[in-house]
């Protein structure tokens, strides 16, 4: 017993992995362990060359060994698609160039791939190479030098570079010149300001790891010269390649970061009521003192006799004419704007995440509506079962559902198969009752425990006691006390006009 393989290497010729040689540790499942389709890397145990039967083992290989194997996979899979592409466009089989190309490489480099890659920037690597045919050294160079020739490789790092000392921006700008000192025409490090105190460092380079180091240089170049200076050098993100996605998420925090440093200006307009005020205030106070000068503009009205004063002396005093200034609203004031929908929404909405607690502790302790579903009641409830899809919509009442239980009430619990399921069924024995049971139990009578209480459906189709057995009260959720629709069955539960089942032996 065990798993039939085809090998890749070998032009996928049949193997077996015995179910032994699957896993070092106890299988608990076959689907998980190995599924159709995956390569896996395994090694050979035995040949039977007269059979033609190859035994293979999983659990032999460490994962050191699938490191390698896979690399040297890959290698080969991208070697035989160079090969297949020359050897398609010059006509030439492609055993005699594995013959004459890939094997010699092989043995002299390790691996043809490296030797491809080297090729690209060492010539010389053709020289000991005989080719069958000038095409096929210039198909095979060409089409080298477009699939393996390396892509550029964008690597960044994150810091953040503060200097509170004496020279302040100008240590930080000291500092970050020096990352870009040691620019070469391979390796140039820049440097980009998201907005202080966080720096972008970016090098592209054809090699990855190279270009993380040069930018491991650069940041210990920043921390020493801005240190020496006073100040302070976090590394927020070290040094890694980065892709287009990183590069978008980047330009969009400097976007964001230049409209929050945006200078918004509400302080330097004056409104034109403000102008004026100072003059207005000096002639109101001196018309106030001097009500008759000629320069009034405006005639000093005659002081109502004490017979005719209607208003309250007070009316022309300074103080009175001060407050109804002050209380004025400037004309270029604009206007409250009226309630956009937007606060409207977020007011109704607070208004109901208020009572959302309420009412979610509510449905959950004290009462809810449920629809009853399946046929385990009818007649009782869904009597239109058969004839459409309506079901009835009852209140279920959940607080003190195991006190004063009674035979043929309709409860509703988790179903002891199912925990996660609802059950509907009508209570017909109390603990202590002796019930006759019904197909398929096994026991003819049956003793309710303490605690327990025997439920059936009303339906012929109901899995109920008679499958299960008693069930225990700390079950029960609820009891089933009203029909609110449809509307012609709307009200009371009558449970107790139910006629009781026969069979029950009543304790009490």
């Amino acid at each position: 017993m065990g798993a039939y393989v085809k090998l890749l290497e070998y032009d996928n010729i049949d193997g077996m992995i015995l179910l032994s040689e699957l896993s070092r540790r106890r299988i608990r499942s076959i689907q998980k362990l190995i599924r159709v389709g995956r390569n896996e890397v395994v090694v050979v145990l035995r040949v039977d060359k007269e059979k033609g039967y190859i035994d293979l083992s999983k659990r032999r290989v460490s994962p050191e060994d699938i490191i390698r194997c896979e690399e040297r996979y890959n290698k080969s899979k991208i070697v035989h698609s160079i090969m297949r592409h020359v050897a398609e466009k010059t006509q030439t089989p492609i055993e005699s160039l594995y013959e004459t190309i890939g094997w010699p490489l092989n043995k002299k480099y390790g691996h043809s791939l490296d030797a491809f890659k080297l090729s690209i920037t060492n010539p010389d690597i053709w020289t000991d190479i005989k080719f069958p045919s000038d095409a096929v050294a210039e198909e095979l160079k060409s089409y080298i030098g477009k699939k393996l020739t390396p892509q550029p490789t964008k690597v960044r790092a994150d810091i953040e570079v503060t200097c509170f000392g004496y020279e302040g921006i100008d240590a930080i700008k000291a500092a970050l010149r020096t990352a870009e000192a040691r620019n070469t025409s391979e390796t140039q490090v820049k440097c980009r300001l998201v907005s202080p105190p966080l720096y972008v460092l970016t090098n592209t380079c054809l090699d990855k790891n190279a270009g993380i180091a040069r930018l491991e240089e650069a940041i210990l170049d920043v921390r020493t010269s801005i240190e020496a200076a006073g100040g302070n050098l976090v590394v927020k993100m070290a040094p890694k390649a980065v892709t287009e996605s990183d590069d978008a998420e980047l330009q969009a925090l400097m976007e964001k970061r230049e409209r929050e440093n945006a200078e918004v200006s509400g302080d330097e307009s004056v409104s034109e009521s403000d102008d004026n005020i100072p003059e207005t205030l000096a002639q109101l106070t001196h018309h106030l003192h001097n009500p008759s000068h000629p320069s009034s503009p405006h005639p000093s009205p005659k002081l109502p006799t004490p017979t005719q004063q209607t208003a309250s002396p007070m009316a022309t005093t300074p103080r009175s004419i001060w407050s109804s200034l002050y209380r004025r609203r400037p004309p270029s004031s604009p206007s409250i704007s009226p309630p956009t929908f937007l606060r409207s929404f977020s007011r109704y909405l607070i208004g109901f995440a208020t009572w959302l607690p309420p009412l979610i502790w509510f449905n959950a302790h004290v009462a809810e509506l449920t629809f009853m579903r399946g046929q385990s009641m009818y007649p009782f409830l869904n009597p239109h079962y058969h004839e459409s899809t309506r079901q009835d919509l009852c209140l279920v009442w959940k607080r003190g559902v195991r006190e004063g239980l009674r035979r043929g009430m309709v409860v509703v619990f988790r179903n002891p198969s199912d925990p996660k399921k609802m059950s509907v069924k009508r209570v017909v024995g109390l603990e202590g009752d002796v019930v006759r049971t019904k197909a398929p139990y096994p026991y003819e009578w049956v003793a309710v425990p303490e605690g327990h209480v025997w439920v059936e459906g009303d339906g012929e189709k109901s899995r109920d006691s008679n499958y299960y057995g008693p069930i225990s009260m700390r079950l029960l959720t609820g009891q089933v006390t009203h029909v609110v629709s449809p509307w012609e069955r709307a009200g009371r539960v009558r449970w107790w006009e139910h006629p009781e089942r026969g069979g029950v032996n009543k304790a009490r």
